[in-house]
């Protein structure tokens, strides 16, 4: 519950995101790794008796350890200095006030706009007349492909004032030969989420069109959010289709 409460609240995520890297020196991968090798040592003394022989399994499991430690540190870092972009002011024209809706209506979101967060990542919107993929069906369809680069992060994104209630932004994506960055926070593979949360939704491999949900809830009387269809990955591509709100409950 925690979990979904933070990734469905953008201002609670930043709050958290803050928590984090005032914490951060206290998970100082160096820091750990001592207080881990102390604690081996007292375990090789008690091991040393018991189970002379296990000693070196116990070593390749702590030196393990110790590893991941330091690797997660600099996972940590390397995630609170990729904040997503900034979302558009409320008073533009880019963002698509979505205004009242029923439980269980929903509001299609068009004219989104890509962010390219990674060199040579590819993304195309196709119009009907320009889609000669026999895969993808009539109607706009928004694209991403990992490129040259071997690393991508980009998505196609839409801002949205809404009133205070629960939602769920909705679209159909389709995937192929998707290979996921390593441990990625924010999300794996292709998926749906909003700015500033991290999401649970993905697809990775390759699969036909299926349909993907991230619900969120509006606090205020009036909020901007940024809807976020992205691919994080080292390889593949992904498509999006049919791009919506929800309204979930009042």
């Amino acid at each position: 519950m925690v979990a979904s409460s933070l990734r469905s609240d953008p201002e609670l995520n930043l709050q958290f995101r803050n928590r984090v890297a005032e914490l951060l020196p206290l998970f100082e991968g160096s820091r750990l790794a001592s207080r881990v090798q102390t604690l081996q040592q007292k375990l090789r003394s008690e091991f040393a008796n018991l189970n002379p022989e296990g000693l070196e399994d116990i070593d390749r499991k702590i030196a393990e350890l110790v590893d991941r430690l330091r690797e997660r540190h600099r996972n940590i870092i390397q995630h609170l200095a990729q904040p997503d972009p900034p979302i558009p002011d409320p008073s533009t024209d880019d963002v698509y006030a979505v205004g009242e809706l029923g439980v269980g209506e929903i509001a299609m979101i068009s004219d989104w706009h890509p962010i390219q967060e990674t060199e040579q990542a590819q993304l195309e919107r196709l119009e009907p007349e320009d889609n000669h993929d026999a895969m993808i069906p009539p109607g706009v369809v928004y694209t991403i492909a990992v490129g040259d680069a071997d690393e991508c992060v980009a998505s196609w994104r839409k801002t949205v004032l809404l009133p205070a209630g629960r939602y769920a932004f909705v679209a159909e994506l389709r995937v192929e030969d998707v290979v996921e960055r390593v441990q990625d926070d924010r999300g794996r593979g292709a998926g749906l989420r909003i700015s500033g949360a991290n999401r649970e939704n993905n697809l990775l491999a390759s699969s036909e069109w299926s349909s993907l949900k991230f619900e969120f809830q509006i606090t205020e009387e009036q909020q901007a959010v940024q809807l976020v269809s992205e691919l994080r990955a080292i390889k593949g591509k992904m498509a999006m289709r049919n791009p919506g709100i929800i309204r979930t409950s009042p």
